[in-house]
């Protein structure tokens, strides 16, 4: 049944005190919605049409955001954060550099990222961390942002170690520094470091290896010294700075063996999609995660989660190549502490696409 041409009366409430007004204004439906706890609750009554929209905010309702009456025309409304609203969420969403070349970026935990568990998983965590680092590149400004490439070359990962002692939860917000330096003659590490906002804790931490491939061989290739030049602007000086403490290091530092042809879980033929694909036109290294850890039995994903997953990455997958993955469980002291050592070998010619290790626990 078509819907009837109305005149309404809309009133926003929050916490369920009337705090704007819109003034009649014809629509073609009701209009009945709740939102979210701090809800904001619109109703609407039958009344006369009227053209154009006015909405009148009380300014003691609003005075925390705007200090004043601010005017609605046509559907926009002009606020004017106060100095602490901003200070508190200045890094939500875009991210700024600091003075030590530190990276900072805030996230809000949204409803589709978190599992059944209300929690989001190793993927989601990955994907935020790849987020900061792509936005950390966009900020500086240089030529191997994401999806540009520079003298036919782009920036790969070669290994990363990520390590969680606890999992955001929906609505939670974190806080997430990055940063990056030299390793080597041809090599970068980045790191990563989260925190809970509400809390102040620091609930996990990550570190990676970033090296040069070329576009046309696929291969990786020096960082000559003209490249240098360009990044170490954007590097942290000395002395070298670690998200992770030295015994984490060290504990991490363990060689993944190769899996042979008897690992006890495989799955066969897994086809990278376009949507598995990123902006250099190869699996987006969360993609292989998510790939490894469904691996592993789902009755052990349902009654445990990740505290400690170590990925190296031997070559690149592209759309339309299909994949093998394997998991083998390993044998371990602890009866809380379930570990895996994974492979993924691609299903034409067997060669390996990278090979890593999970270490779960029970879930929290």
């Amino acid at each position: 049944m078509a819907a009837k041409s109305i005149g309404c009366q809309a009133t926003v409430a929050v916490h369920s005190v009337p705090i704007a007004s819109v003034t009649k204004q014809k629509c073609n439906f009701p209009l009945r919605t709740r939102i979210s706890s701090r809800r904001i609750i619109a109703t609407t009554d039958s009344g006369e049409t009227n053209t154009g929209i006015k909405r009148r905010i009380h300014s003691s309702a609003l005075s925390a955001l705007t200090g004043s009456i601010a005017v609605v025309e046509n559907g926009v409304l002009p606020v004017e954060k106060s100095p602490s609203a901003v200070k508190d969420n200045e890094y939500v969403g875009y991210g700024r550099l600091l003075a030590d070349k530190t990276f900072r970026e805030r996230f809000i935990i949204r409803f589709s990222e978190v599992s059944t568990r209300g929690k989001i998983s190793m993927e989601t965590l990955s994907s935020l961390l790849q987020e900061a680092a792509s936005n950390h590149v966009l900020e500086m400004d240089y030529n191997f942002s994401p999806g540009k490439n520079m003298g036919g070359n782009i920036t790969v990962t070669t290994r990363m170690h990520i390590e969680v002692d606890r999992y955001p939860e929906w609505r939670d917000l974190i806080e997430i520094d990055t940063w990056f330096q030299p390793e080597g003659k041809n090599s970068v590490r980045r790191d990563w470091v989260v925190k809970d906002v509400r809390t102040g804790d620091y609930i996990a931490f990550a570190t990676s290896t970033w090296v040069l491939m070329n576009t046309q061989t696929r291969r990786l290739t020096k960082i000559i010294p003209e490249i240098w030049e360009e990044i170490e602007p954007h590097m942290m000086g000395s002395p070298l700075k670690w998200a992770l403490s030295e015994e984490r290091r060290k504990a991490s530092s363990t060689k993944i063996a190769k899996l042979d042809e008897a690992a006890s879980f495989k799955t066969e033929c897994v086809v990278a999609s376009e949507k598995d694909c990123d902006m250099n036109l190869h699996v987006n290294n969360v993609k292989y995660l998510g790939w490894m850890i469904e691996t592993v039995p789902e009755e052990i994903r349902r009654s445990h989660e990740i505290g400690k997953l170590t990925i190296e990455y031997r070559q690149e997958a592209n759309q339309g190549e299909a994949v093998n993955t394997a998991a083998n469980m390993e044998n371990t002291e602890s009866s809380d502490v379930i570990c895996f050592t994974h492979l993924t070998l691609k299903s034409s010619d067997g060669k390996e696409v990278n090979r890593g290790r999970t270490v779960w626990r029970t879930s929290q």
